[in-house]
C-alpha cells in the first residue's frame, strides 16, 4: 500500500468487457494486454503488445488517442519542436532582411547608372566648356589694351583733359572690358559648376559602391545564418524523428492501465516497473515513476487519490523507488500465497485483496485502511485463487 509522492494515480481499474475488447482489439489491429472504463462508461484506456496505450471511443471502438513516452522524452521533443520553430523563423527573417537588400540594391543600381551617366556627360561637356575660356580671356586682354591706350591718349593731352571724342571712346573701351571680364568669369563659372558636378556624381557613384558592397556582404551574412539555422533545424528534426521511431520501439509492455476519476489522466503500469500518467486532453506525459520488474498487474486508488495498491507476486507489497511508503499490510500468515488483486472501497477506508494458492484455492480479505488490520476474512471460498 503506497501514497503517490504526486498524486499521480488517483485511477480506477474497471476493466472494458471481453467482447468490447475483442471489438477493439480487431478494429485497431492490436493486442489488448490490459484496459480499463473511464467511469462514464464513454472511453476505454488500453495497454497495447506494441508498448504503446491507447484511449478508444466505448461505443465505436475507434481510436481517440495514442499515448507514448515518458515525461523526459515529452520534454526533449518539445525542446527540438522549439529548436524547429525557431530556426524556422530565423530563416524567415534572414530572407526577409535579403529580400529587403536587394530591394535597396535595386533602387542603388538605378542611382548607380544616374551618376554614371551624369558622369560622362559633364566629361563630355567639360572641355568644350574649358575650351570656351581662352576666347573671353583673350576678348578681356584685348579690351583692357584698348582700355590702357585710350587712357595713355588722354594722358598725353595737354592738361590731361581729353576731348569729348577721347572721352566716348574711353567710356566705349571700358563698357566693352566689364563686358568681357563677365564674360570670362561666366565661362569659368561654367567650367568649376561642371567640374563640381562630375565631382559631385563621382562621389555619389563610391557612395553607392560602397553601400552595395556593405549590402552584398549582408547578404552572404544572411545567407551564412540561414544555412547555420538550416543545419540546426535538421539535426533537430532528424533528432524528433529518431524520438519519435524510439516512442515506437518501446520494450515496456503496459500491464496495467486505468483512468483517474475524472478521465483527464491516464495510468499505466509496465512490466519493468515504471509507472507513467498522460494527461488526456493533450496526450503529454505529466508524471512518472521507476521500480524494480514486478508482476503488477492491477492500479487502483482510494476516491481522493491519495492511496494507490499494486500487486506483485510477494505476499505484501511494497513501494517503488520514488513512491513514499505509507504502511504495510504485512500479515503475511493470512495469505495463504500470493496477493493478486486489491481494489479500495468507494470512501476510502476498506482495501479488499484477492488470492489464494493456484488451482487450489482462493482468499478475499478486507484491511481496515487507518490501521491495516483485517476486519473480514472469506477463506477458501473459490477453487482456485482470485485474480481480480
Amino acid at each position: 500500500e503506497s501514497k503517490s509522492v504526486a498524486g499521480a494515480a488517483k485511477t480506477s481499474s474497471v476493466p472494458a468487457s471481453a467482447e468490447l475488447i475483442k471489438k477493439i482489439a480487431t478494429a485497431g489491429k492490436v493486442t489488448v494486454l490490459s484496459s480499463a472504463m473511464s467511469a462514464d462508461g464513454k472511453q476505454v484506456v488500453t495497454g497495447c503488445g506494441d508498448g504503446s496505450v491507447r484511449v478508444w471511443d466505448a461505443a465505436t471502438a475507434k481510436p481517440v488517442m495514442e499515448l507514448r513516452g515518458s515525461v523526459a522524452a515529452a520534454k526533449k521533443m518539445a525542446e527540438l519542436d522549439w529548436v524547429i520553430a525557431a530556426q524556422t523563423l530565423e530563416q524567415a527573417f534572414q530572407k526577409g532582411e535579403i529580400t529587403r537588400i536587394e530591394a535597396q540594391d535595386k533602387a542603388l543600381d538605378i542611382l548607380l547608372g544616374k551618376a554614371k551617366e551624369a558622369i560622362v556627360a559633364m566629361n563630355k561637356v567639360l572641355p568644350e566648356k574649358q575650351k570656351a575660356v581662352s576666347p573671353t580671356t583673350e576678348a578681356k586682354t584685348t579690351a583692357q589694351k584698348t582700355v590702357d591706350e585710350v587712357a595713355a591718349k588722354i594722358k598725353a593731352l595737354p592738361g590731361g583733359k581729353p576731348d569729348a571724342a577721347l572721352e566716348k571712346e574711353l567710356k566705349a573701351a571700358q563698357e566693352k572690358l566689364i563686358t568681357a571680364k563677365m564674360t570670362e568669369v561666366s565661362a569659368l563659372a561654367a567650367v568649376s559648376a561642371t567640374q563640381s558636378n562630375v565631382k559631385d556624381a563621382e562621389d555619389d557613384l563610391k557612395r553607392i559602391t560602397d553601400s552595395k558592397a556593405v549590402n552584398a556582404k549582408a547578404v552572404a551574412a544572411a545567407n551564412a545564418a540561414i544555412a547555420a539555422a538550416k543545419t540546426v533545424q535538421d539535426k533537430a528534426t532528424a533528432d524528433l524523428a529518431a524520438a519519435k521511431l524510439a516512442l515506437t520501439k518501446t520494450t515496456a509492455k503496459p500491464i496495467a492501465v486505468s483512468f483517474s476519476a475524472d478521465a483527464l489522466r491516464v495510468a499505466s503500469m509496465f512490466d519493468d516497473g515504471s509507472l507513467r500518467v498522460w494527461g488526456t486532453a493533450t496526450g503529454t506525459p505529466i508524471e512518472e515513476s521507476t521500480g524494480s520488474a514486478a508482476a503488477i498487474t492491477t492500479i487502483t486508488s482510494s476516491p481522493d487519490g491519495s492511496f494507490v495498491a499494486t500487486k506483485a507476486v510477494t505476499q505484501s507489497a511494497g513501494s517503488s523507488p520514488r513512491w513514499v511508503l505509507e504502511r504495510k499490510i504485512d500479515q503475511k500468515e493470512l495469505f495463504a500465497d500470493r496477493v493478486n488483486a486489491v481494489r479500495f472501497s468507494p470512501d476510502g477506508k476498506t482495501l479488499a485483496t484477492g488470492g489464494g494458492e493456484l488451482s487450489r484455492s482462493g482468499d478475499i480479505i478486507f484491511f481496515d485502511v487507518a490501521t491495516g488490520k483485517a476486519i473480514k476474512t472469506w477463506k477458501e471460498k473459490h477453487a482456485d485463487t482470485v485474480l481480480c
